[in-house]
Protein backbone atom coordinates (compact mmCIF):
# COMPACT_ATOMS: atom_id res chain seq x y z
CA UNK A 1 0.00 0.00 0.00
CA UNK A 2 1.25 3.53 -1.04
CA UNK A 3 1.82 6.14 1.88
CA UNK A 4 -1.12 8.06 2.76
CA UNK A 5 -1.76 12.41 2.87
CA UNK A 6 -3.81 14.65 1.20
CA UNK A 7 -4.27 14.94 -2.13
CA UNK A 8 -1.26 15.19 -4.48
CA UNK A 9 -0.71 17.28 -7.58
CA UNK A 10 1.78 15.17 -9.80
CA UNK A 11 2.62 17.06 -12.88
CA UNK A 12 4.55 16.05 -16.06
CA UNK A 13 6.78 18.92 -17.23
CA UNK A 14 6.80 18.53 -21.05
CA UNK A 15 10.28 20.80 -22.67
CA UNK A 16 8.95 24.28 -23.82
CA UNK A 17 5.31 24.32 -22.35
CA UNK A 18 5.60 26.15 -19.09
CA UNK A 19 6.53 24.12 -16.39
CA UNK A 20 9.39 26.16 -15.67
CA UNK A 21 6.93 29.43 -15.11
CA UNK A 22 5.07 27.37 -13.09
CA UNK A 23 8.05 25.73 -10.58
CA UNK A 24 8.99 29.60 -10.14
CA UNK A 25 5.38 30.81 -8.87
CA UNK A 26 4.56 27.55 -6.71
CA UNK A 27 7.89 27.67 -4.82
CA UNK A 28 6.88 31.39 -3.79
CA UNK A 29 3.54 29.49 -2.67
CA UNK A 30 4.56 26.04 -1.17
CA UNK A 31 6.93 25.75 1.58
CA UNK A 32 10.02 23.36 0.83
CA UNK A 33 8.57 20.39 2.56
CA UNK A 34 5.45 20.64 -0.22
CA UNK A 35 6.88 20.39 -3.61
CA UNK A 36 9.29 18.30 -5.16
CA UNK A 37 10.46 19.93 -8.33
CA UNK A 38 12.95 17.41 -10.63
CA UNK A 39 13.22 19.21 -14.13
CA UNK A 40 16.86 19.94 -13.31
CA UNK A 41 19.12 18.02 -10.61
CA UNK A 42 21.50 20.45 -11.86
CA UNK A 43 19.59 23.26 -10.34
CA UNK A 44 18.80 21.70 -7.76
CA UNK A 45 22.05 20.15 -6.53
CA UNK A 46 23.38 23.77 -6.83
CA UNK A 47 20.72 24.98 -4.59
CA UNK A 48 20.89 22.21 -1.73
CA UNK A 49 17.80 20.77 -2.47
CA UNK A 50 17.62 16.74 -1.72
CA UNK A 51 16.71 13.83 -4.30
CA UNK A 52 13.66 12.11 -3.73
CA UNK A 53 15.37 9.51 -2.10
CA UNK A 54 16.29 12.11 0.80
CA UNK A 55 12.95 13.17 1.45
CA UNK A 56 12.04 12.01 5.19
CA UNK A 57 8.46 12.92 5.17
CA UNK A 58 7.28 12.07 1.51
CA UNK A 59 3.72 12.20 2.86
CA UNK A 60 3.70 16.28 3.70
CA UNK A 61 4.85 16.76 -0.43
CA UNK A 62 1.20 18.52 -2.01
CA UNK A 63 2.92 19.05 -5.39
CA UNK A 64 5.64 16.70 -7.57
CA UNK A 65 6.34 18.05 -10.65
CA UNK A 66 9.34 17.57 -13.59
CA UNK A 67 10.28 16.66 -16.55
CA UNK A 68 11.53 13.49 -14.70
CA UNK A 69 8.30 12.18 -13.02
CA UNK A 70 7.64 8.24 -14.16
CA UNK A 71 4.60 5.78 -13.75
CA UNK A 72 6.40 4.40 -10.68
CA UNK A 73 5.19 7.31 -8.60
CA UNK A 74 1.73 6.48 -8.80
CA UNK A 75 2.81 3.57 -7.03
CA UNK A 76 4.77 5.39 -4.14
CA UNK A 77 1.72 7.47 -3.98
CA UNK A 78 -1.19 4.40 -4.24
CA UNK A 79 -2.51 5.55 -0.86
CA UNK A 80 -3.28 9.24 -1.81
CA UNK A 81 -5.25 11.11 -4.26
CA UNK A 82 -3.74 11.87 -7.13
CA UNK A 83 -4.65 14.80 -9.32
CA UNK A 84 -2.40 13.99 -12.53
CA UNK A 85 -1.94 16.65 -14.86
CA UNK A 86 0.33 18.10 -17.81
CA UNK A 87 0.92 21.16 -20.35
CA UNK A 88 1.13 20.80 -24.12
CA UNK A 89 1.62 23.39 -27.23
CA UNK A 90 1.46 23.43 -30.57
CA UNK A 91 4.11 20.91 -32.10
CA UNK A 92 5.73 23.34 -34.40
CA UNK A 93 6.01 26.30 -31.81
CA UNK A 94 6.86 24.13 -29.24
CA UNK A 95 9.30 22.85 -31.78
CA UNK A 96 10.67 26.37 -32.57
CA UNK A 97 10.38 27.30 -29.22
CA UNK A 98 12.76 24.38 -28.04
CA UNK A 99 15.35 25.37 -31.13
CA UNK A 100 15.65 28.91 -29.91
CA UNK A 101 16.55 27.47 -26.20
CA UNK A 102 18.91 24.89 -27.46
CA UNK A 103 20.72 27.63 -29.66
CA UNK A 104 20.25 29.91 -26.63
CA UNK A 105 22.57 27.59 -23.83
CA UNK A 106 25.40 26.87 -26.85
CA UNK A 107 25.59 30.51 -27.09
CA UNK A 108 26.37 31.00 -23.78
CA UNK A 109 28.49 28.25 -23.95
CA UNK A 110 30.20 29.68 -26.83
CA UNK A 111 29.16 27.11 -28.91
CA UNK A 112 28.42 26.83 -32.62
CA UNK A 113 24.57 26.88 -33.47
CA UNK A 114 22.84 24.25 -34.22
CA UNK A 115 21.35 24.79 -38.10
CA UNK A 116 17.79 23.19 -38.43
CA UNK A 117 18.22 19.83 -40.18
CA UNK A 118 20.62 18.78 -37.26
CA UNK A 119 17.90 19.88 -35.12
CA UNK A 120 14.96 18.11 -37.01
CA UNK A 121 17.40 15.06 -37.51
CA UNK A 122 17.45 13.93 -33.16
CA UNK A 123 14.51 15.55 -31.55
CA UNK A 124 11.53 14.06 -33.70
CA UNK A 125 8.14 13.81 -32.09
CA UNK A 126 9.71 15.17 -28.62
CA UNK A 127 6.09 15.73 -27.35
CA UNK A 128 5.20 12.17 -27.54
CA UNK A 129 8.34 10.76 -26.32
CA UNK A 130 8.62 12.74 -23.57
CA UNK A 131 4.93 11.42 -22.46
CA UNK A 132 6.21 7.96 -22.89
CA UNK A 133 9.54 8.31 -20.94
CA UNK A 134 6.96 9.08 -17.87
CA UNK A 135 4.66 6.06 -18.98
CA UNK A 136 6.73 3.61 -20.42
CA UNK A 137 4.05 0.88 -20.10
CA UNK A 138 1.22 2.62 -22.27
CA UNK A 139 0.30 0.59 -25.16
CA UNK A 140 -0.47 1.07 -28.89
CA UNK A 141 0.56 0.43 -32.59
CA UNK A 142 2.08 3.82 -33.05
CA UNK A 143 3.61 6.74 -30.79
CA UNK A 144 0.68 9.03 -30.90
CA UNK A 145 -1.33 5.76 -29.71
CA UNK A 146 0.79 4.90 -27.05
CA UNK A 147 1.16 8.81 -25.92
CA UNK A 148 -2.68 8.88 -26.37
CA UNK A 149 -3.13 6.00 -23.64
CA UNK A 150 -1.22 7.49 -21.37
CA UNK A 151 -2.87 10.73 -21.45
CA UNK A 152 -6.27 9.12 -21.21
CA UNK A 153 -5.09 8.59 -17.69
CA UNK A 154 -4.35 12.65 -16.77
CA UNK A 155 -7.28 14.56 -14.68
CA UNK A 156 -6.30 17.74 -16.74
CA UNK A 157 -4.21 18.95 -19.43
CA UNK A 158 -3.64 23.20 -19.69
CA UNK A 159 -3.05 24.85 -23.49
CA UNK A 160 0.86 26.49 -22.70
CA UNK A 161 -0.71 29.70 -24.96
CA UNK A 162 -3.64 30.02 -22.38
CA UNK A 163 -1.99 28.91 -19.18
CA UNK A 164 -2.67 31.66 -16.90
CA UNK A 165 -6.43 31.40 -17.61
CA UNK A 166 -6.41 27.34 -17.57
CA UNK A 167 -4.07 27.01 -14.26
CA UNK A 168 -6.22 27.97 -11.83
CA UNK A 169 -7.69 24.79 -11.71
CA UNK A 170 -4.20 23.68 -10.58
CA UNK A 171 -4.08 26.42 -8.16
CA UNK A 172 -7.60 25.03 -7.08
CA UNK A 173 -6.72 21.74 -6.47
CA UNK A 174 -3.75 23.05 -4.34
CA UNK A 175 -5.97 25.27 -2.39
CA UNK A 176 -4.09 28.22 -2.93
CA UNK A 177 -5.03 31.89 -4.73
CA UNK A 178 -4.70 32.38 -8.07
CA UNK A 179 -1.97 34.46 -9.64
CA UNK A 180 -0.45 35.08 -12.58
CA UNK A 181 2.56 32.98 -13.69
CA UNK A 182 6.39 34.18 -13.40
CA UNK A 183 7.78 34.35 -16.69
CA UNK A 184 10.81 32.11 -16.71
CA UNK A 185 12.97 30.56 -19.46
CA UNK A 186 9.81 32.18 -22.24
CA UNK A 187 11.63 34.77 -24.39
CA UNK A 188 15.01 32.26 -24.44
CA UNK A 189 15.97 33.47 -27.95
CA UNK A 190 15.40 37.30 -27.48
CA UNK A 191 19.60 37.80 -26.75
CA UNK A 192 21.60 35.37 -28.96
CA UNK A 193 24.51 37.38 -30.64
CA UNK A 194 24.35 38.79 -34.18
CA UNK A 195 26.33 35.59 -35.65
CA UNK A 196 23.74 33.42 -34.66
CA UNK A 197 20.77 35.35 -36.63
CA UNK A 198 21.10 33.84 -40.12
CA UNK A 199 21.36 30.29 -38.92
CA UNK A 200 18.47 30.63 -36.64
CA UNK A 201 16.03 31.90 -39.49
CA UNK A 202 17.63 29.10 -41.83
CA UNK A 203 16.46 26.69 -38.78
CA UNK A 204 13.54 28.07 -38.13
CA UNK A 205 12.20 28.10 -41.61
CA UNK A 206 13.56 24.68 -42.14
CA UNK A 207 10.94 23.48 -39.10
CA UNK A 208 7.91 25.49 -40.47
CA UNK A 209 8.63 24.08 -43.56
CA UNK A 210 9.67 20.03 -42.90
CA UNK A 211 7.28 19.26 -39.90
CA UNK A 212 7.09 15.46 -41.11
CA UNK A 213 9.53 14.99 -37.57
CA UNK A 214 6.82 15.55 -35.55
CA UNK A 215 3.66 14.15 -37.29
CA UNK A 216 2.78 12.07 -34.93
CA UNK A 217 2.82 15.17 -32.11
CA UNK A 218 0.37 17.16 -34.82
CA UNK A 219 -1.62 13.81 -34.47
CA UNK A 220 -1.42 13.95 -30.34
CA UNK A 221 -1.77 17.17 -30.87
CA UNK A 222 -5.03 17.25 -32.79
CA UNK A 223 -6.49 14.49 -30.56
CA UNK A 224 -5.96 16.52 -26.80
CA UNK A 225 -7.12 20.07 -28.09
CA UNK A 226 -10.91 19.51 -27.00
CA UNK A 227 -9.31 18.57 -23.76
CA UNK A 228 -7.57 21.02 -23.05
CA UNK A 229 -8.57 23.64 -19.97
CA UNK A 230 -11.32 20.79 -19.00
CA UNK A 231 -11.48 18.47 -15.72
CA UNK A 232 -11.98 14.86 -17.31
CA UNK A 233 -12.65 11.45 -16.13
CA UNK A 234 -9.28 10.16 -16.25
CA UNK A 235 -9.35 5.81 -17.49
CA UNK A 236 -8.24 3.29 -14.83
CA UNK A 237 -4.29 3.72 -13.70
CA UNK A 238 -4.31 0.13 -12.44
CA UNK A 239 -1.84 -1.57 -14.62
CA UNK A 240 0.27 1.87 -14.01
CA UNK A 241 0.30 1.38 -10.25
CA UNK A 242 3.03 -1.14 -8.76
CA UNK A 243 1.60 -3.28 -5.87
CA UNK A 244 4.39 -2.60 -3.58
CA UNK A 245 4.94 1.08 -2.57
CA UNK A 246 8.75 0.24 -1.70
CA UNK A 247 9.67 -1.38 -4.90
CA UNK A 248 8.33 1.77 -6.68
CA UNK A 249 9.99 3.90 -4.42
CA UNK A 250 13.38 2.22 -5.07
CA UNK A 251 12.61 1.92 -8.46
CA UNK A 252 11.97 5.65 -8.96
CA UNK A 253 14.62 6.59 -6.93
CA UNK A 254 17.19 4.00 -9.20
CA UNK A 255 15.82 5.75 -12.11
CA UNK A 256 16.95 9.62 -10.94
CA UNK A 257 20.71 8.31 -10.36
CA UNK A 258 20.79 7.75 -14.03
CA UNK A 259 18.79 10.87 -15.11
CA UNK A 260 20.98 12.72 -12.07
CA UNK A 261 24.32 11.19 -14.01
CA UNK A 262 23.31 11.90 -17.35
CA UNK A 263 22.71 15.57 -16.99
CA UNK A 264 25.84 16.36 -15.14
CA UNK A 265 27.41 14.42 -17.75
CA UNK A 266 26.48 16.33 -20.17
CA UNK A 267 27.20 19.52 -18.55
CA UNK A 268 30.69 18.53 -18.11
CA UNK A 269 30.34 18.21 -14.52
CA UNK A 270 30.97 15.13 -13.81
CA UNK A 271 33.85 15.81 -11.88
CA UNK A 272 32.40 18.17 -9.34
CA UNK A 273 29.57 15.48 -9.09
CA UNK A 274 31.82 12.83 -7.80
CA UNK A 275 33.00 14.92 -5.62
CA UNK A 276 29.91 15.49 -4.07
CA UNK A 277 29.31 12.13 -4.04
CA UNK A 278 32.02 11.10 -2.35
CA UNK A 279 31.06 13.64 0.50
CA UNK A 280 27.95 12.09 0.77
CA UNK A 281 29.01 8.72 1.28
CA UNK A 282 31.80 9.41 3.59
CA UNK A 283 29.42 11.36 5.97
CA UNK A 284 26.56 8.53 5.71
CA UNK A 285 30.12 5.90 6.56
CA UNK A 286 30.96 8.09 9.48
CA UNK A 287 26.91 8.24 10.76
CA UNK A 288 26.42 4.48 10.21
CA UNK A 289 29.86 3.65 12.31
CA UNK A 290 28.53 5.96 15.71
CA UNK A 291 25.09 4.59 15.42
CA UNK A 292 26.74 1.19 15.74
CA UNK A 293 29.35 2.39 18.39
CA UNK A 294 26.03 4.07 20.35
CA UNK A 295 24.80 0.09 20.08
CA UNK A 296 27.18 -1.72 21.45
CA UNK A 297 26.87 0.44 24.39
CA UNK A 298 23.34 0.16 24.52
CA UNK A 299 22.31 3.73 23.49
Amino acid sequence: MGMTGGRLCLGLHVTKCAGTSLITTLRRRLSDDEYYFCSSYHENWLAGRPLFAQIRAPERLRMVFGHYVHQDLLGVFAGRDVFLFTGLRDPVARAISDYRQMNAVRAQAGAAPIEGIEYIAGHGDAMCAEVLRAFPLAAGDSLFARAQAALEMFDYIYDTDDIDAQMGTVFEVLDIPEERLASDNISSGKHLPMAFDAVMQRGCDTILRDRGFIAQDIALWEWVRPRLGRMVVPVSRAGFVANDAMAARAAFCARETEYLVHEFDALGRLGALRLAAEEWAGTARAVIARVGEYGRCGG
